[in-house]
């Protein structure tokens, strides 16, 4: 039964699954009673809002101008209360996880009660900040003019705090814009320096961090716990140094400015990372067949690499070994299977003359 303009509402009462009662200009909306889905009653201007009532997972109640908010009962897991200018807000209640409550400004905040794991404050002037409270993981408090900033507690992980001038950062300095300060719980935490952009120190929790020199963008130093971390040098755009325990780091030597981009991708990926390559090789020495033995010799960089080089040099050692090891067989065998066949076509041959 439909009521003024409303499009595709109805009034269940019984196991309905999308049927409505509309007053107004309500779309898509119902009340149910019993077995209900997804049913819902609209007041004002909602659109898809509901009341939820025994076994209702995603049913909601809205007011005046909240779009998507709802409020949950008894077994309700996503359900919230909307209140004034909120969009995306609402209450968790006890048995509630996604829940949390909106205030003036605020559209993308909530607060978070004790089985609350995701739920968040907003202060005045942001839109997606929060604090956690002690059971929360991902939670924080931003500051005045910050929009992504945010403050983590003991349990915190991936919390930072945001300055004045900040965006998405966090005890960062004047021109930085995506660093941030780990504290000991921390992981992905990290303070830039003057010039840098994305750039970070990592301390003794942390995995992924490192600091970038002054005229580098995507470079850093890791220490004892790093794996990813690097140092680039001064005119090193993407080059790094790695350190013991690092995997994947390399060191950029001070080319200066190329005069052709190829030139530059020579030197960067080629001459500044010939430990990676020499490592590789005698990792598929190590690993593979006499085969593979062979053909492990990194050949590639040797034709980027000058004649007199010598990395050139180390390379050809490299080749040397690995066809010590495992190639000198494959020689042998090659070798005994060619006289073989030289016997065999000998054979043949005398076979030949005396048919004739």
């Amino acid at each position: 039964m439909s009521f003024s303009v409303c499009l595709f509402l109805c009034v269940s009462f019984s196991v309905c699954l999308f049927l409505c009662v509309s007053f107004s200009v309500c779309l898509f909306l119902c009340v149910s009673v019993t077995a209900c889905l997804i049913p819902c009653v609209c007041y004002s201007v909602c659109l898809i809002l509901c009341v939820c009532f025994s076994v209702c997972l995603f049913p909601c109640v809205c007011f005046s101008v909240c779009l998507f908010q709802c409020v949950c009962f008894l077994a309700c897991l996503f359900q919230c209360v909307c209140f004034s200018a909120c969009l995306f807000q609402c209450v968790c209640f006890s048995a509630c996880l996604f829940q949390c409550v909106c205030f003036s400004a605020c559209l993308f905040q909530c607060v978070c009660f004790s089985a609350c794991l995701f739920q968040c404050v907003c202060s005045s002037a942001c839109l997606i900040q929060c604090v956690c409270s002690s059971a929360c993981l991902i939670l924080c408090v931003c500051s005045s003019a910050c929009l992504f900033q945010c403050v983590c507690y003991s349990v915190c992980l991936i919390q930072c705090v945001c300055y004045s001038a900040c965006l998405i950062q966090c005890v960062c300095s004047s021109a930085c814009l995506i660093l941030c300060v780990c504290s000991s719980a921390c992981l992905f935490q990290c303070v830039c320096s003057s010039a840098c952009l994305i750039q970070c120190v990592c301390y003794s929790a942390c995995l992924i961090q490192c600091v970038c020199s002054s005229a580098c963008l995507f470079q850093c130093v890791c220490s004892s716990a790093c794996l990813f971390q690097c140092v680039c040098s001064s005119a090193c755009l993407i080059q790094c140094v790695c350190s013991s325990v690092c995997l994947i780091q390399c060191v950029c030597l001070s080319v200066g400015v190329m005069s052709h981009p190829v030139d530059y991708i020579k030197i960067a990926f080629i001459q500044n990372y010939p430990a990676f390559f020499l490592s590789l090789g005698t990792l598929f020495s190590f690993l593979g067949g006499s085969r593979m033995k062979k053909t492990a010799t990194p050949l590639f960089p040797q034709m980027f690499l000058p004649e007199s080089s010598k990395w050139r040099i180390k390379f050809r050692k490299l080749a040397s070994s690995c066809r010590g090891k495992g190639g000198r067989k494959g020689e042998l065998k090659e070798r005994e299977n060619t006289r073989e066949q030289e016997r065999g076509e000998g054979k043949e041959g005398v076979r030949k003359t005396e048919f004739h």
